[in-house]
């Protein structure tokens, strides 16, 4: 499934008359798909929750995919039978189907938005954005050490000029200030070196202040 990271898909195979006929159970949360790229227009407003879900029951209908909702806990029986936060759920071979997860081991990382973790953060940064009149907003990111692949820090430059963008033109960008955090010192580098030199000279033009080069200790809520 593309609609969530904890989902998981199920197909059952059944033998007809020497044909090969497919059965599918899709197991996930929802019954919609989530355009996670348009995420940094929420802020903004100018794209809402209900313009980024894709409704999925034509989709399941056409393709004959029987939808079960729930969050799988478990298998049993040599992955047999599935087991959901609902019921129990038999078949004859098992797809599954999983996202990465936000590492959160920083200290008082809860005070923290993650972003892209979905609609519900992009909103709760639409309102905070709205209720600040003054102080600064920083937005940064780091990878996981053990799996450096694993980062995508694409979204927060979008979400960073973005800010910028959207608090000049509500004429309040003089009294909000931005700060950008990395530890690397190159960060972006997999877009490549121009691509870094390019988005440093930027948050330089737009008064972007950076702090790299320096690990992320802690967050402090307020």
């Amino acid at each position: 499934s593309v609609s969530n990271a904890r989902s998981s898909c199920l197909c059952q195979t059944l033998l007809t008359l020497g044909s090969i006929t497919l059965r599918y159970l899709h197991l996930v949360l929802e019954t919609a798909l989530i355009f996670l790229p348009s995420l940094i227009w929420i802020p903004s407003g100018k794209r809402k929750a209900e313009d980024l879900r894709i409704p999925l029951e034509r989709f399941l209908h056409d393709n004959r995919i029987r939808f079960v909702a729930g969050e799988v806990t478990g298998l049993e029986n040599g992955g047999r039978t599935v087991l959901t936060n609902n019921d129990k759920v038999m078949n004859d071979g098992l797809i599954i189907a999983s996202g990465g997860r936000f590492i959160k081991k920083l200290h008082g990382i809860e005070h923290a938005i993650l972003p892209c973790e979905g609609i519900a953060a992009a909103e709760r940064i639409r309102e905070r954005v709205a209720e600040l009149k003054q102080g600064t907003i920083a937005l940064g990111f780091a990878g996981n050490p053990n799996e450096p692949s694993a980062m995508r820090g694409g979204p927060i430059f979008e979400f960073l000029f973005g800010l910028d963008t959207q608090l000049r033109r509500e004429e309040r960008r003089k009294k909000i200030g931005l700060t950008f955090f990395n530890p690397m010192p190159n960060p972006g580098n997999r877009l490549g070196e121009r691509a870094v030199q390019r988005l440093m000279a930027e948050m330089d033009k737009r008064g972007i202040k950076k702090t790299t080069r320096s690990q992320t200790g802690w967050f402090r809520g307020g």
